[in-house]
């Protein structure tokens, strides 16, 4: 697969990461599937020095990393059928073009070994999106954590707190972590998530006041534009006037 052009991201900076298959062809099969491309994303968000032939010479697996050096550090990730989501801080010029490249080239060579298959499997070159502020952070992560709604396949009339519920329950989120419980895969960065979201309880209450509508609606330009005034936004981030946790 020939790597992507690099592109202008900005160490420090956040970025909502998708891509999805060819065709929208189902990239995930069954669980292993779902689980490799979470310690493929946590393997190689550091600087990986062996070359991807070497990484996975005939059987789909993965050698340890050089965890020296880091490329990006992964906030918030969906994994859905035939897509995925990310959030992005990428901590040195090229990090995340060297990491989306790396994820591709061994997720594709991954799948195409264990399903027989030859040529591409993403859709070409991922898109992304800056996240340039907490409030903006707040909505593109609450987008994400929603999207398993979008095959909730329980009746329509569901009480709101059975599908809140369910999407907690989704495994190939990162959702749990900011409840402040564990997942089998974390690849995430705690400290920095701690950092910008003020209360698991808070953030719960605001992805469910959204659980019963469309979560993209109101923000097509963040994946930019905020749907909230700041002051519900407020509560939920670190620093701001009604946060009392540094009283």
């Amino acid at each position: 697969m020939m790597p992507n052009k690099p592109r202008d991201f900005i160490a420090g900076s956040y970025y909502h990461i998708y891509n999805r298959g060819v065709e929208k062809r189902t990239i995930f099969l069954n669980q292993s599937f779902y689980y490799h491309f979470l310690k493929t994303i946590d393997f190689f968000r550091f600087y990986n020095k062996r070359k991807l032939s070497e990484g996975i010479p005939n059987k789909p697996t993965l050698p340890s990393s050089d965890k020296s050096i880091e490329l990006v550090k992964i906030l918030c990730f969906v994994l859905m059928p035939n897509h995925y989501h990310l959030v992005l801080q990428q901590t040195i010029n090229g990090g995340i073009s060297r990491f989306m490249n790396d994820i591709a080239n061994s997720y594709t060579r991954y799948f195409n070994l264990k399903t027989k298959r030859l040529g591409h499997l993403f859709q070409g070159a991922f898109k992304a999106k800056t996240v340039e502020s907490p409030e903006s952070f707040l909505q593109v992560t609450r987008y994400i954590h929603l999207n398993p709604m979008e095959f909730y396949s329980n009746s329509l009339q569901s009480a709101a707190s059975v599908k809140a519920q369910w999407l907690i329950s989704y495994p190939y989120s990162s959702y749990k972590v900011y409840l402040g419980k564990s997942i089998i895969y974390d690849p995430c960065d705690h400290r920095l998530i701690s950092e910008i979201v003020n209360s698991p309880k808070q953030y719960q209450e605001f992805v469910e006041a959204k659980i019963e509508e469309r979560p993209g609606l109101g923000i097509a330009n963040l994946i930019l534009e905020d749907e909230f005034p700041t002051p519900l936004l407020s509560p939920i981030i670190k620093g701001t006037a009604s946060d009392t946790s540094k009283v």
